[in-house]
Parts: C-alpha cells; sequence; structure tokens
C-alpha cells in the first residue's frame, strides 16, 4: 500500500495566519502593522502580529492561540492616548474590526453601536437623523467602545446617562452583556475600564426629532480655541487631586520645553506634540523632565494620562533614572 503524503502542520507562532484561519478567524491578520500606523500620535515600532476580531467567537480563538504560543497581547482601541516605543513588540495587537463598529437603529429611540465605531461616525449619524443624547460625544476623539468605558463628557453631563446595556469581553476572555449599574459608571472612568473589558457593542435610549449640530459646532469651536491639533495624544498627565496638570506645567515654566522633535504645547501645556524627526524616546524623556519640574515647582507629582507601551521599564521604575527616561 502506498505511503500517504504527510500533510505539514503549520507551526502556531511562525504561521499565525494560517494557524488562526484553519480555525476558523473570520477578522483580518496583519504582520506587517506598526504603533506608528495605530496611534494618534503616529509613532511606535513594529508589531509581531495585528488582529482585528469580526465576530464574538474571533476573540475565543485569539485566547486559544494565545494560550498556545504564550505571546504577551495588548488590546488597542482608537490609538488616541498611547505612547508605544520604538521597539518591536514580539507579540499580539488586537483591535476591534470594522464589522464590530456598525450603527443600527431598531426603533425610533435606540441606537445599536459597535465598539469600533468612531465617535465621529456616531455624531454625525445622529446629526442627520436629529437624535439627541449622544451629544456629550463633540470633541471626544478615539472609538466608541473607549468613549464607553471611560464614561466620556464633560462636568455636567456623560455618556453613562443614555446607555441601557454594554455587552463586552470580559478579563476571562467571555462575552457577556451588562446593564448600567453593573459597569460601575463613575466621572471619567468606570469598573470596564478599571477591570480590562473590551466593549463590543452598546445599546443608547436616544430622544428622536431633536437637532444638536448648534451643540456640537460649539463645543468643537471651544476644543479648538483651548486645544492644539497636530500630533498628539491628548492629556499627556492626569489631573492631581484639585488641580489642573497643565496648570502646574505653566507655573513650572515648561511651555516650549523641547526634547529632540518633542514640544509641550504653547497652547496648552499638558499637551506634548510630536513634530518632525520626533521618536516615543523623545516624548517619554520629554515626559519625565516636565514632571520632575512640577515636583521641584509645586511638591506634586504628575501620573500620565497617556499609556505607556512597550518601553524597558514602567514610568516609577524609572523615575529615580539619572538619564530621565526610556533606556
Amino acid at each position: 500500500m502506498a505511503a500517504q503524503p504527510q500533510v505539514p502542520v503549520p507551526d502556531p507562532v511562525a504561521d499565525a495566519a494560517t494557524s488562526l484561519r484553519l480555525a476558523g478567524f473570520q477578522g483580518t491578520l496583519s504582520d506587517t502593522a506598526t504603533f506608528a500606523q495605530l496611534t494618534t500620535y503616529r509613532l511606535g515600532g513594529p508589531l509581531a502580529l495585528l488582529a482585528e476580531p469580526a465576530a464574538a467567537a474571533d476573540f475565543a480563538l485569539l485566547h486559544d492561540w494565545l494560550q498556545q504560543t504564550g505571546l504577551p497581547h495588548i488590546f488597542l482601541g482608537g490609538g488616541t492616548n498611547i505612547l508605544a516605543s520604538s521597539r518591536p513588540f514580539a507579540g499580539l495587537v488586537i483591535r476591534l474590526g470594522s464589522p464590530l463598529g456598525q450603527l443600527q437603529q431598531p426603533a425610533p429611540d435606540r441606537l445599536v453601536i459597535g465598539g469600533a465605531a468612531s465617535t465621529a461616525a456616531v455624531l454625525k449619524y445622529c446629526q442627520q437623523a436629529n437624535l439627541g443624547g449622544l451629544e456629550v460625544l463633540s470633541g471626544v476623539p478615539g472609538t466608541l467602545g473607549g468613549a464607553v468605558a471611560m464614561n466620556a463628557g464633560t462636568m455636567k453631563d456623560w455618556l453613562e446617562r443614555a446607555i441601557l446595556s454594554v455587552t463586552a469581553l470580559a478579563p476571562d476572555w467571555s462575552v457577556r452583556t451588562l446593564a448600567p449599574a453593573d459597569c460601575g459608571f463613575r466621572y471619567r472612568g468606570s469598573r470596564l475600564l478599571d477591570e480590562g473589558w473590551r466593549v463590543l457593542e452598546t445599546t443608547f435610549a436616544v430622544t428622536p426629532g431633536v437637532d444638536i449640530r448648534e451643540h456640537v459646532t460649539r463645543h468643537l469651536a471651544m476644543r479648538r480655541q483651548t486645544q492644539p491639533g497636530g500630533r498628539n495624544a491628548g492629556s499627556n498627565f492626569k489631573n492631581p487631586p484639585g488641580a489642573s496638570a497643565g496648570a502646574l506645567i505653566d507655573q513650572a515654566g515648561c511651555k516650549g520645553w523641547r526634547e529632540g522633535g518633542a514640544v509641550v504645547s504653547s497652547l496648552h501645556a499638558n499637551f506634548i506634540l510630536a513634530e518632525a524627526g520626533c521618536t516615543p524616546e523623545d516624548v517619554l524623556r520629554l515626559m519625565q523632565r516636565v514632571a520632575r519640574q512640577v515636583e521641584a515647582h509645586a511638591g506634586i507629582r504628575l501620573e500620565p494620562e497617556v499609556v505607556l507601551l512597550n518601553f524597558p521599564s514602567p514610568w516609577d521604575a524609572t523615575w529615580d533614572d539619572a538619564a530621565g527616561g526610556a533606556r
């Protein structure tokens, strides 16, 4: 009897895309992506694999693959608050694919929106359909999933008020639907944010027949007057209790400070802009210099609001580094 031909078994690490496809992964996969392509800073090195799930079932496949390979992983949203180092990341980055960003209106007073939808697209739909209730998203960058997790809004109004339910990927990788009371919403935060839940879909109550265009236009104009454009990640530092990080940085004389291609904005001191030739390490070194200056001037140690990814040492560990930044 003739020998049967041997079918090669793909190496789950060396041929990740093939392994996941054979297992039934429906989303997109790329082994050529960089953090620079995925963040508003447009900075950061290459990553081993980018996966963009298209359905809830894809997460179970990714979880199994990660357990099999032992590789590290990072979840990424709109990339609006991320500073990733120049070093290659030898792991998996997961970002919701476009099929998980669909917007549906099952009833006149209901919207069901995928977590990958951009906040700008949601606002545009609400303006065109004359729907009130989500105008608190005016000027909020990134994806809806991130806006829900951080309970985006203003000092007087926030997204929680319009939320009816949230479907999210739990820390144990199961998909669950939560009532607002289970989400632990608070000002600028939630249980979802604290525990690492990933918002896949949210159902909102909206009010038909409300023209929000004037509100959105006014709010965006105010943002343009008070916040710089260009390549940035929003506020680099958290506001300390009872204080403004931007005011502290300004009072410490840091406006206009520069480190390589990174510069502290002259319009809003809590924004560090990436100019031509900037590297992620420039931004981190400048953040450290600014934080040290504020502590020397006001006795307050600032903490990053921007998420630092793939640097050799965490923020706290580098604080006493005489070099003042990444090594």
